[in-house]
């Protein structure tokens, strides 16, 4: 849920990176933080890792106001084990980036993830449909990557912006966070 300090003039904004494990989620992240964190070392991210955006004009009840925006980047935790902390990742999100792996190995793993993304979301009176959020498809450069359209027809079931990607090269990462940065910026500021 988005936070906004009036006496700061920010506006806080959680965003989460959602996928199965192994699947470039923290390769997104990390390319995002170095392209717009000054100073960023390239560790896991961290609580402390927000993208701190130009400040943003914002009308709120006929005020005029100039916030500056902070986004917070989370991702789910992949491994099995820790399932039960991914409802908290997910929890308040203000927007979502769907991190599929387009290795075929990946695709029961792929509809798994979303079909509990679905019900954690639900259990909080949110559908997907209604959270900002893109789709990605990780991992174009396989030779056995799935096609595109399968992906599309699966998991981006609500028309939502996706993108092709090759996070480990970068491909794909910077255009996938400002789809989702525009998309979060647009709700939150009305």
């Amino acid at each position: 849920m988005s936070f906004i300090n009036f006496a700061r003039r920010e506006i806080h904004l959680k965003l989460v990176y959602w996928g199965v494990g192994l699947g470039g989620k923290w390769t997104n992240v990390r390319a995002v933080l170095r392209a717009n964190v000054p100073g960023y070392d390239g560790a896991y991210p961290s609580v402390d890792d927000v993208v701190e955006l130009p400040p943003t004009a914002f009308d709120a009840e006929g005020r005029s106001l100039v916030l500056r925006p902070f986004l917070h980047l989370h991702l789910n935790p992949g491994a099995l084990r820790r399932s039960p902390s991914r409802e908290l990742v997910v929890r308040g999100a203000d927007g979502l980036v769907l991190v599929c792996d387009s290795n075929p190995s990946s695709w029961t793993g792929n509809l798994e993830f979303l079909a509990e993304l679905d019900a954690w979301l639900e259990r909080s009176g949110v559908a997907l449909s209604e959270l900002p959020h893109v789709v990605q498809y990780n991992k174009r450069d396989l030779p056995e990557a799935l096609p595109v359209d399968v992906m599309r027809a699966t998991f981006n079931r609500h028309g939502a912006p996706d993108f092709e990607a090759v996070a480990t090269a970068g491909h794909g990462v910077l255009e996938t966070f400002a789809a989702i940065r525009d998309a979060v910026l647009a709700k939150g500021l009305r």
